[in-house]
């Protein structure tokens, strides 16, 4: 008998989504059909395709089989514990581009670029170690301190 699903928390469907696109990813990142994964996997293709959809409904079992085979890591969080990583994760956050207009003591490090510019993490981090002796931490928001700590915590030491 299926099993029905009723108030699963949106959480838990963005995550089996998630999950399901990484599955999805890895298989065309290495060329493979559903077809030939399922068999693979000795599941049915069906089956394979509702886990890269992120269907509830297949079984735990199932899933952590798949995940098993395919060396997958997962791990799971109380909801605590997810704030917790969430938190971490937004404050450690490395932006692909850093607007010099958003990060005042970052912007007065790289007079020679416009105030417009963007710069990556790692431009960033040199800009910062180039200026140090010249840095007021004082002057700093508490974004643009996230920043530099994090920018140290990749990098290094500025």
């Amino acid at each position: 008998m299926p099993a029905t699903i009723r108030d699963i928390p949106e959480c838990y469907i963005d995550e089996l989504c998630r999950l399901g696109q990484s599955l999805r990813a890895f298989r065309k990142m290495h060329g493979i059909t559903q077809v030939i994964l399922a068999e693979s996997l000795q599941i049915d293709r069906r089956t394979l395709a509702k886990l890269e959809n992120g269907d509830p409904s297949v079984t735990l079992g199932t899933a952590f089989t798949v995940w098993k085979e395919l060396e997958f890591e997962l791990e799971l969080r109380s909801p605590a514990q997810q704030e917790a990583h969430q938190e971490k994760m937004d404050k450690n956050y490395l932006p692909m581009h850093i607007p010099l207009a958003d990060y005042p003591v970052l912007r007065r490090c790289s007079w020679q670029l416009q105030a417009n510019d963007s710069v990556s993490p790692q431009m960033a981090y040199r800009l910062y170690h180039d200026k140090k002796a010249d840095i007021e931490p004082r002057l700093m928001s508490r974004k643009e301190t996230n920043l530099f700590n994090c920018l140290e915590e990749v990098y290094g030491p500025i």
